[in-house]
């Protein structure tokens, strides 16, 4: 970090085309998310829609916690991955020995990951898992391939660290999109040609070495240093431990909190209702990947801007990220909430639709209010301050953890989502004014009122409209539902952009007028 004697030396116009490079890499980076995010969404919704016709819903339960058994990624990180960005956007070149033993430590850990799962396969296949209809011989194999694709998925997140720390996004989403369409798209032609869940699982497991591989060539295209060969430096990594645990702590804690519903669903209840619950979660974890997305590209800007001491850069880029954020993602969890179950009808299955829609809404209203306390998350996270969300977490955890469990015995996956629920609205009380306090000495309600609670006030009247008069039709159908949802969504990106700052409004607008091509007139 900058000392203040080295910042007064610069020039004024120095900081002024830094300002302007930085601001330049946010909107670059921020466009690569969005359009890498969609891709992979869209290709999701097809293939969570192929397996779903074509295994049934309990063998895609099965597929669904494997993709839960994805924790232990977390789980082996140890705060790596966003100590690595920090560390490489902030100090490039002094930051390659921490590189190397960063590489080091991923590569056993997804040893370790792998040997783990795939020995735990057998008892969570015949004592976990509560099998209706798949064989447990088959859950077993299913499980063992997973091993192998986790294990691999493990390295996948060091290039991506690597990659967002270099502000390379624009290559770290091509590759994504490469991945994805090799691994939903191919996977998704296979299921229909095979029906075959072992065919799906060893496709699974194929494309993740194939897919760490592309993404390593990436890594090495993008700045060949990032790549060199792996070493464990105690002394590059004893500077950086007690922000690597600051934010492993964190990401712990938040571990626990997202994902424990779907293990005690997979304890709890038949695969089958997890296979439901899934299918609800699919749809708000695409809408909560553009929201990281958002973050992931705006975190290189707030390191840098917390490193330079520029407070009012790094209070502008805090307050935008939030008004995009909200300006993306709210008008899509009010149509999930107003029109989910024709969502699910266009989408899925009506047995799935049917089991998915109540708990799809309460999702989505919670992942909502988890989206106002997103940019504090963000913020705290660029500039090491994750302490205070572990801090939030410790008090919250345990008691979350017993809720979850009652809730589910007593109303099953509605009673999952609506603690979902409960614990977002809590965070507005507790984590936002902490972050705020540390960062800022201070914090003031008006935050959220001046830059939270008129979009959500414009997308639940334009929604409850929508849904009020799609509902009075003497006969309303899936299509008009559809309808009236598209002409929500297009009424609340127009009536919500005045809401944004002057300078986001402008950007904007002139993103969309180089989108569109014009005729010369000769």
């Amino acid at each position: 970090m900058p000392n203040a004697a080295i910042i007064a030396k610069v020039s004024v116009d120095g900081q002024a085309e830094r300002a302007v490079s930085m601001a330049s890499n946010v909107k670059r980076n921020v466009i690569y998310n969005i359009l890498g995010g969609a891709w992979s969404i869209a290709l999701n919704l097809i293939l969570v829609r192929v397996q779903l016709q074509t295994l049934g819903t309990e063998a895609y339960g099965l597929v669904s916690f494997g993709q839960t058994l994805m924790l232990m990624n977390t789980l082996f990180d140890f705060g790596l991955a966003t100590t690595l960005i920090r560390s490489i956007a902030a100090e490039r070149e002094k930051a390659l020995a921490f590189v190397r033993s960063a590489a080091a430590l991923y590569w056993l850990c997804a040893l370790l990951i792998g040997t783990l799962i795939f020995l735990a396969a057998e008892p969570l296949a015949l004592s976990w898992l509560r099998l209706e209809r798949v064989a447990p011989d088959e859950a077993i194999a299913a499980l063992r391939l997973w091993a192998i694709a986790i294990a691999f998925n493990h390295l996948m997140y060091l290039y991506v660290a690597l990659l967002s720390g270099a502000q390379r996004l624009d290559l770290l989403n091509a590759v994504k999109a490469l991945y994805i369409s090799l691994y939903q798209g191919g996977g998704a032609l296979l299921l229909m040609a095979t029906s075959s869940l072992l065919s799906f699982m060893l496709w699974n497991a194929l494309t993740s070495v194939i897919g760490a591989a592309i993404y390593a060539l990436a890594t090495r295209r993008a700045w060949r240093p990032l790549l060199s060969l792996p070493r464990l430096a105690w002394s590059a990594v004893r500077p950086l431990l007690k922000q690597m645990f600051s934010v492993y702590g964190t990401v712990i804690l938040s571990l626990i909190l997202i994902q424990v519903d779907r293990l005690f669903i997979s304890r709890l209840l038949p695969l089958t209702q997890l296979g439901f619950y899934n299918t609800a979660f699919i749809i708000i974890q695409g809408i909560g990947t553009l929201q990281g997305f958002l973050s992931t590209a705006l975190l290189p800007a707030l390191a840098h801007d917390h490193g330079a001491a520029d407070s009012e850069a790094f209070t502008r880029h805090m307050r935008r990220l939030l008004q995009v954020m909200l300006y993306v993602i709210a008008p899509l969890v009010f149509a999930c909430i107003a029109f989910g179950r024709e969502i699910l009808l266009l989408w899925t299955t009506p047995e799935a639709a049917e089991g998915a829609s109540r708990a799809m809404a309460l999702l989505a209203l919670g992942s909502l209010l988890n989206t106002i306390s997103a940019a504090d998350y963000t913020a705290a996270t660029a500039t090491a301050n994750a302490d205070v969300i572990v801090r939030v977490n410790l008090w919250l955890t345990a008691p979350y953890v017993a809720l979850m469990y009652a809730m589910i015995l007593t109303l099953g996956i509605e009673g999952a989502a609506l603690t979902w629920i409960e614990l977002n609205f809590i965070y507005l009380f507790t984590q936002q004014p902490a972050v705020h306090r540390r960062l800022f000495g201070t914090y003031r309600i008006s935050w959220i009122a001046r830059n939270a609670a008129p979009f959500l006030l414009f997308n639940a009247l334009i929604f409850s409209m929508a849904r009020l008069l799609y509902g009075a039709l003497p006969s309303p159908t899936l299509i008009t539902g559809l309808v009236f949802m598209m002409v929500a969504l297009a009424l609340s990106l127009i009536a919500c952009t005045a809401l944004l700052d002057t300078d986001l409004r402008r950007s904007g607008l002139r993103m969309l007028e180089r989108a569109i091509p014009h005729r010369r007139i000769a």
